[in-house]
């Protein structure tokens, strides 16, 4: 795939339709803590979710799936019981470089 600058838009010589989205950033979450007893949802707020469906959360090494609200806004299903930071793909592939931490706290009798 060969792709070029025409005035001002890019052209490939593939017939293949290419799109540059920028990498996501997350800027905080929410909630920051979270029960081990809990299946728990995460919103994650940032800049440039893409609404694709490769779209997902890391938590250390567990990836799932996110559900898209806007560009500015995420929801993920707490995988873990255990704390770990949070990073984000719009791809699957490629994660945000710097995570937000999400506590999560044992259930006390």
């Amino acid at each position: 795939l060969f792709v070029k600058e025409v005035g001002g838009s890019l052209k490939n010589y593939a017939g293949v339709p290419f799109h540059f989205i920028d990498p996501p950033v997350i800027d905080y979450i929410y909630p920051s803590t979270a029960s081990v007893s809990s299946r728990s949802y995460i919103s994650v707020y940032g800049r440039y979710f893409f609404k694709s469906p490769s779209l997902s959360c890391k938590f250390s090494s567990s990836v799932v799936r996110a559900e898209w609200f806007s560009a500015y806004h995420i929801k993920c299903l707490l995988p873990l019981k255990k704390s770990a930071k949070i990073y984000v793909s719009n791809n699957g592939i490629q994660f945000t470089n710097h995570g937000v931490m999400l506590n999560v706290l044992p259930v006390f009798s």
